[in-house]
């Protein structure tokens, strides 16, 4: 079998890298409807393992990208949005010179509530496409959290961490401040302060110095949903 470019050698050495199981020390874990507790791998690490195995012979392409928005009655916005990914890979040339490309579409969904109108709809957008790029990828193997997905339903919960919700439970009478509670829930499922630290300044916030806005807070929330 003639092999004048290295076209075959190539297929064999992604062939052998999808085959590697999924890195456990990049699975997150968050509580999930009713109590249940779900796992699932970081839109960026995800973005990582592609560049790992196909280098930079890969894009995706957003196809479609609807949202709404509406106003809630504690004077919050919820917005929604959906989303189809498209993520092409570049395999190479074939020995007849003719560039063999395999594509993968998805679907995705994300929800986020803020204060302001423009940043829901933004969060929103943010995780549909994060959540359809994830399912996209899914096919081709455990190294792309495929196994995740055999005990999950197809709702896309394991995109969706939800801290706002940490927000409304919140009693102002808690020992501990708002921020406190939102941060210490954010570091149950991402094991990283200096990262949270960062999503803080982010947002505006030095940690450890005075008390951030609830605004701040929100926001804060907002982007650990779709880190």
């Amino acid at each position: 079998m003639s092999d004048n470019n290295g076209f075959y050698t190539r297929q064999l050495e992604i062939f052998q890298a999808l085959k590697a199981p999924l890195d456990k020390s990049k699975i997150r874990k968050r509580k999930g409807p009713g109590g249940m507790e779900l796992e699932y791998l970081a839109g960026h690490d995800i973005m990582q393992a592609m560049n790992e195995v196909f280098g930079p012979f890969w894009s995706r392409e957003i196809k479609r990208l609807n949202s709404t928005v509406e106003k809630t009655p504690d004077g919050k916005h919820l917005a929604e949005a959906a989303a189809s990914v498209l993520v092409v890979v570049t395999l190479g040339l074939d020995p007849n010179y003719k560039q063999i490309t395999v594509s993968h579409e998805d679907v995705g969904h994300c929800q986020a509530k803020n204060r302001g109108r423009l940043d829901s709809i933004s969060m929103a957008e943010k995780g549909a496409i994060t959540d359809a790029f994830k399912r996209a990828v899914r096919c081709l193997g455990p190294r792309f959290g495929l196994t995740l997905y055999f005990a999950e339903d197809e709702r896309g919960d394991d995109v969706y961490f939800d801290l706002t919700e940490t927000i409304e439970r919140y009693k102002p009478n808690d020992k501990k401040s708002l921020a406190a509670t939102v941060y210490e829930e954010a570091l149950k499922v991402y094991k990283d302060k200096n990262k949270l630290i960062r999503v803080w300044k982010d947002v505006g916030y030095e940690w450890g110095k005075g008390s951030p806005t609830e605004d701040q807070v929100l926001e804060f929330a907002q982007r650990c949903n779709n880190l």
